[in-house]
């Protein structure tokens, strides 16, 4: 063999294993574009299986309180305020609390039956004049 064939050689060899090289990276770049894809779509796909463990569970909306708090919720009513209309509830021996959002009377006779058990300062009196506002007019 010449030496011109030598390196003609020597260049097919090199041209053949930069190909194989090349292909070999693009195979390993498509396998990483895949996992940059994958990891995105792994982490929504466990945030979408996560958020029933979040949801309200249909035991705590069957009771007395649950409905109660189901009618704060659909009124706006939130924090503070829904926990002071539950404690009143309780305070007042409702056998089902919901029953103080059905008329102003109710309400009234709830709050007043609370007051006698529980001491209420003058904002949570005035909170609770809004919040019949709210309800009742």
């Amino acid at each position: 063999m010449t030496c011109c064939s030598w390196l003609l050689l020597a260049e097919t060899l090199l041209a053949e294993s930069a190909r194989k090289h090349t292909e070999e990276a693009a195979a390993h770049s498509n396998h990483s574009i895949w996992l940059y894809l994958l990891i995105p779509i792994a982490v929504l796909a466990l945030g979408v299986a996560i958020v029933p463990l979040f949801a309200r569970s249909p035991e705590i909306l069957d009771t007395p309180l649950g409905l109660l708090g189901e009618l704060c919720h659909t009124h706006r009513i939130k924090g503070r305020l829904r926990r002071l209309i539950e404690r009143i509830a309780e305070e007042a021996q409702l056998e089902h609390p919901a029953t103080m959002f059905l008329s102003a009377a109710r309400f009234d006779a709830a709050v007043e039956a609370a007051r006698k058990r529980m001491d209420l300062d003058p904002k949570q009196i005035n909170q609770m004049d809004q919040v019949r506002q709210k309800l009742f007019c």
